[in-house]
């Protein structure tokens, strides 16, 4: 599968490799770690959230939208079983990353 780059003008996308997410309100924050070679190309949706693994493993997130998977699915990325960070945390970890950018 050839995936072309995402092209983040519209700001759908942020990094979420190496942040720190809760799982669930009140818990303990862990590091989102980078994607599994095999997860390279897939995209997830969970809670409202939109995440995909890049060539480099990095994982991303964003706000579920039409526009988000017609651009994923443009570059290439199809929908498979990942995990998507910040989904777990009734929004909470999303909107601050979404504000940071």
């Amino acid at each position: 599968m050839e995936l072309t780059k995402i092209i983040n003008q519209d700001g759908l996308f942020v990094k979420a490799t190496g942040t720190a997410e809760a799982i669930g309100l009140g818990s303990k924050e862990t590091q989102v770690d980078k994607g599994e070679n095999e997860e390279i190309g897939k995209y997830a949706v969970n809670n409202g959230v939109v995440s995909f693994i890049s060539p480099d493993q990095n994982r991303w997130v964003g706000i579920y939208t039409e526009r988000a998977i017609e651009a994923l699915q443009k570059a290439g990325y199809e929908q498979g079983n990942i995990y998507v960070p910040h989904s777990n945390d009734a929004g909470a970890g999303i909107r601050r990353l979404m504000a940071r950018n």
